[in-house]
């Protein structure tokens, strides 16, 4: 795209017209080939009232009630998707997700009734076989929504398990597998053995070990997530109870990741067994 090419001021009535009958700066940018700058430019010249971004994002493209009661499975796994990959950016109201899985954010998409388009983005410079697959979409109600739940800008470091006002205990299980499908990891080892795996706070590994083991009785491990001062890992290494916990997260689950599902699936043949690790943490049972 020319960032510095200039339109010609025989199109400028041209571009005030389109504007005005309802095509944003971003499309008028990409007629003419230039930057969303002198389009923007030639509007302010001619006194006309720049639309509101986030009120178009608000009334156009999405369920705004979507978060506001989460009493459906899918839900439930949409917000642990949020809580781990997604970000919610308030300021600017602007909720946005990436994954390298295309058919995870088709699910989202499809789930927000939205018709947002799906952005492909090269991960590593201009290489287009390695792509994330991005959905953006901005809505005051929405990022507001999920903030109050717990779901708010800059959360790595301080991200908590949601309250259960906001997560029914019966959805708590697709919460997790959405957590996992954004941060965590099924890990085969050269076929000698296997590691489940989640990296997220002390309090959301702390509270999804205490779930786990309180309803299936298997025992996690949380250890420092190497030398991140606010990041912690929580692993399973014993073979039979990683069966036992993926059978019990994809049991009814509404969406089953393809790539991380595949991987259960030929854990399901495997016979071998593998201790933990010793370097763990004394962990405390949540108070809440």
């Amino acid at each position: 795209m020319g960032v510095l090419k200039k339109i010609d001021k025989s199109e400028h009535a041209n571009v005030v017209n389109l504007y005005l009958s309802g095509k944003s700066s971003n499309k008028i940018s990409k007629l003419y080939k230039v930057s969303v700058t002198p389009i923007q430019r030639i509007l302010r010249e001619n006194n006309v009232k720049v639309r509101n971004q986030f009120l178009c994002g608000k009334t156009i493209f999405m369920d705004e009630f979507y978060f506001d009661k989460i009493d459906m499975p899918s839900k439930a796994y949409v917000l642990g998707l949020f809580y781990t990959d997604g970000n919610n950016h308030e300021p600017r109201a602007r909720l946005a997700i990436g994954l390298n899985d295309l058919e995870v954010i088709e699910f989202i998409q499809k789930e927000f009734k939205t018709n947002k388009k799906i952005y492909e983005v090269p991960i590593n410079g201009k290489d287009r076989k390695n792509i994330q697959y991005r959905l953006d979409i901005t809505n005051r109600k929405v990022s507001a929504k999920l903030a109050e739940i717990g779901c708010k800008s800059n959360k790595t470091e301080t991200l908590k398990f949601p309250d259960k006002i906001f997560l029914p205990i019966e959805l708590v299980k697709f919460f997790i597998l959405g957590c996992f499908d954004g941060d965590g990891c099924l890990i085969r080892y050269r076929n000698r053995f296997f590691r489940w795996n989640f990296i997220g706070t002390f309090d959301m590994c702390n509270q999804i070990k205490f779930f786990i083991e309180k309803t299936i009785k298997v025992s996690l491990k949380i250890r420092k997530a190497g030398k991140h001062r606010f990041l912690f890992c929580l692993d399973l290494y014993k073979l039979e109870e990683i069966k036992k916990l993926l059978r019990f997260l994809y049991d009814k689950a509404p969406f089953k990741m393809k790539r991380k599902y595949k991987m259960f699936l030929e854990l399901e043949n495997t016979k071998f067994i593998r201790k933990c690790p010793s370097t763990v943490l004394d962990i405390q049972e949540p108070t809440k």
